[in-house]
């Protein structure tokens, strides 16, 4: 089978071999977009007041080495850690909990904050969004960053910067 990630629930969607929906992973309930009145919002019609940001849900999906744990990176920062409105810089990296034989199968095991590389100001918040990551072991990951532009903008064909960072979680504190 295979995973999908979804974006605007965020969720991971978990289909069987011939494409049929298996299982549906959902973050932590801070990740899930919500309303002024705590109602689910994923349309994205209406921008949510906590969660994810429109078009900035789970966005990199990788495998443990030990094929037992299925790591996701949250794009960018979620709404009540500043979203557009200001300088933070810290997303997350998840681990859930894929090993057919644990009680706990489904579930998030870790979740970490992870700082983004700031591109631009404070100011302007222009940090650079998560776009794939690789589980190298347990924890230690390959995760892309890059900003939005491109092969570049304009007349400047150079990006401004597309960097795989190298993570880990060691000594990092699990906030799960």
């Amino acid at each position: 089978g295979f995973c999908v990630s979804d974006e605007y629930g965020p969720a991971i969607h978990w289909f069987n071999a011939a494409g049929e929906l298996q299982e549906t992973l959902l973050p932590p309930p801070a990740l899930l977009p919500r309303t002024a009145t705590g109602a689910l919002n994923f349309t994205g019609a209406t921008p949510p007041v906590s969660g994810r940001r429109n078009n900035r849900g789970l966005e990199g999906l990788s495998l443990s080495t030990d094929g037992k744990r299925l790591v996701a990176v949250l794009q960018s920062l979620t709404i009540q850690d500043g979203g557009a409105a200001n300088g933070s810089r810290n997303s997350r990296l998840l681990q859930f909990d894929i090993d057919p034989a644990s009680p706990t199968r489904g579930q998030v095991l870790t979740e970490h904050l992870y700082t983004l590389t700031l591109n631009g100001t404070a100011l302007t918040n222009r940090h650079t969004p998560l776009s794939e990551v690789l589980a190298v072991n347990q924890n230690t990951f390959l995760v892309l960053e890059r900003d939005s532009l491109g092969l570049g903008v304009g007349t400047n064909t150079v990006p401004s910067f597309k960097r795989v960072v190298l993570a880990t979680t060691v000594g990092a504190t699990n906030i799960a």
